[in-house]
């Protein structure tokens, strides 16, 4: 199971940097010779400037035309590799007002660029490649370098030869108080201490920087950090959302975030939990605090809202959330007819929405500041520390108890109280009805002023004792087996 680590998201947020300067170099790559990318320069401007009228759209389509598939386009307005016999390419360039595309009257202009990036593609093969999020990811083979003064792994790598070809130069190492201020920043929020700052500045070891990072991911506010935008896609929220907004209490499910994203909680336990923690096997109330991604939906108090009505928001409201946070998609416009960029159906999206169409009373506003249903009961953190301190001690004196009972020999700590019929300690008892005889005497002699007393107090009315140890008290001692000699016994030597 691969597991998404801390480091990660710093990777993460380092492959941000390169997409970016991906993103600004079409010219560059156009000038180096690279191919037309279509995902990432084609689409747009199909996007921007032709699906509106071209698109997905059934409602809006013109000509029955679709630009955003291949099987549409090519063998009608493509040829691929031959952009002189494209009508596609024909339309864009044409100088008729009557056949130029975009019209005139959609306000709509493509640039010379985006004509050229347009052609160049046609010329190419005019290929549909998927987005990259629908492409199973692939390593990439890492570049050599020949600089290696600059870059500590294969981040690094990337960068400095992407920075080459467009004849850049790295920006020279920060000092170290504008590092610890920039990283303490970007893991937990806030500027560093001064001991921090310090003790940066006084490791002369070579894995100083690496310490530094160790310690900011070991501090409880890395996941107070790095929860706030996962909270955000997630919609949490301390109230209702609507125009009553009052208070709700979810505040156990931002605590458990923190502490998933502090414990370095594997991303497949991550999603499951907060997507059904509750429906897992045995769920513990941790997991079913998880679940409560799911409730951090807008609810409307107001009196006159449709219960059916709402019951039918929340679901569309989870799934989009849903559909955003984890698959990275806005599968809400959906939600109204099929999407026009993602290739999603608003069919799909009410397979989806049916899984969150289940959840029981939902359905109408019950005042202000009332909790909405279903919900669980559970205790601070505080209050539940409280508690197993309890327990805890509880046990650890119920254990002394039941140690000090275990050495209590009934039988010899009362054999020097009775008479010189009795066996002494230290000696075995004869066998037989003398035997048994023995015992019975034993016993009465330590039992029978006990009796007596709590015997008064059911004719009263007044014993505490239980039905079962008051029926056995009738019996006379003579009379009664060994088991109810015993029961008796084990309670008198527990509550003594």
């Amino acid at each position: 199971m691969q597991m998404i680590t801390r480091r990660s998201i710093v990777l993460v947020a380092v492959t941000g940097v390169v997409i970016a300067l991906t993103e600004r170099s079409v010219r560059a790559d156009r000038e180096l010779g690279a191919a037309v990318d279509f995902a990432r320069q084609i689409r747009p401007i199909l996007a921007s400037k032709c699906f509106t009228c071209h698109g997905p759209d059934e409602n809006r389509r013109k000509a029955d035309l679709r630009l955003d598939l291949a099987r549409s386009a090519h063998g009608r307005v493509i040829v691929p590799g031959n952009p002189n016999e494209s009508a596609l390419i024909q339309r864009i360039t044409s100088t008729d007002p009557d056949e130029r595309m975009p019209p005139p009257d959609s306000k709509l202009v493509l640039s010379t660029e985006e004509a050229s990036l347009l052609t160049q593609w046609v010329s190419t093969g005019g290929i549909y490649d998927l987005h990259w999020a629908f492409v199973s990811p692939e390593r990439p083979a890492v570049e050599t370098q020949e600089d290696d003064q600059w870059g500590y792994n294969a981040i690094d790598v990337f960068i400095l030869n992407r920075l080459k070809k467009q004849n850049l130069e790295p920006s020279p190492p920060a000092d170290r108080i504008t590092l610890i201020r920039r990283l303490s920043l970007d893991v937990t929020g806030l500027p560093p201490t001064s001991q921090a700052v310090d003790r940066f500045l006084c490791d002369d070891s070579p894995r100083a920087y690496e310490r530094m990072v160790d310690r900011l991911f070991a501090s409880e506010h890395y996941g107070e950090r790095m929860a706030q935008d996962w909270l955000d896609l997630a919609r949490y929220g301390d109230t209702n959302g609507y125009e009553n907004d009052s208070e709700r209490y979810l505040w156990l499910y931002r605590d458990w975030v923190i502490d998933a994203l502090n414990d370095n909680m594997p991303f497949d336990q991550f999603t499951m939990e907060q997507i059904a923690g509750d429906l897992l096997p045995n769920a513990d109330d941790s997991q079913k605090v998880a679940s409560g991604f799911n409730r951090n939906t807008t609810y409307n108090e107001e009196g006159g809202a449709d219960g059916e009505e709402f019951a039918v928001a929340y679901a569309v409201e989870r799934a989009s959330t849903t559909g955003t946070v984890f698959l990275g998609l806005t599968l809400g416009c959906a939600q109204c007819h099929d999407h026009k960029y993602d290739p999603i159906s608003q069919k799909e999206f009410y397979q989806f929405y049916a899984f969150f169409n289940s959840v029981d009373g939902e359905k109408g506003a019950r005042g202000h500041n009332i909790p909405l249903p279903p919900l669980i009961y559970l205790p601070t953190r505080e209050q539940a520390e409280a508690r197993d301190r309890t327990k805890e001690a509880i046990e650890k004196i119920e254990s002394r108890i039941t140690e000090e009972v275990a050495r209590v020999d009934v039988t010899t700590s009362v054999a020097t109280d009775v008479d010189a019929t009795t066996t002494a300690p230290g000696e075995e008892a004869g066998g037989g009805e003398d035997a048994k005889k023995t015992d019975q005497r034993l016993y009465f002699a330590t039992q029978a002023a006990w009796e007596t007393h709590e015997r008064e107090l059911s004719m009263r009315g007044e014993s505490k004792l239980p039905n079962e140890i008051r029926t056995l008290l009738k019996i006379e001692v003579s009379q009664r087996d060994d088991e109810q000699l015993k029961q008796v016994r084990d309670r008198f030597v527990e509550f003594s």
